[in-house]
């Protein structure tokens, strides 16, 4: 959100740039800024050139992700990441 509101200076921006990067290669490329600051993830990575991590986050398939959403069937987002089948979660299909 700080690089998308323009917070951080221009000489600190490639430098937290990295440092997101780092942080999503040491979670398997897992994102983590929520509902709120989702947007904010894809405009700060797209606006520094990053489109090759954006990749990366959004073709994973395993837990946590939206490939792994798509290949347990469901069309819609469910409540949680995990998309539990077991019948005691909304799946909002």
């Amino acid at each position: 959100m700080a690089l998308c509101a323009g917070v951080v200076a221009e000489e600190d921006r490639a430098l937290l740039v990295e440092d997101i990067i780092a942080d999503l290669e040491k979670r398997g490329w897992q994102q983590t800024p929520g509902d709120i600051g989702h947007a904010y993830f894809i405009r700060a990575l797209a606006e520094a050139g990053r489109s090759d991590v954006l990749h990366r986050v959004y073709s994973r398939t395993g837990l946590g992700s939206y490939g792994g959403i798509l290949a347990k069937g469901l069309t819609s987002l469910p409540e949680t990441w995990d998309a539990m089948m077991d019948g005691g979660e909304s799946l909002d299909r």
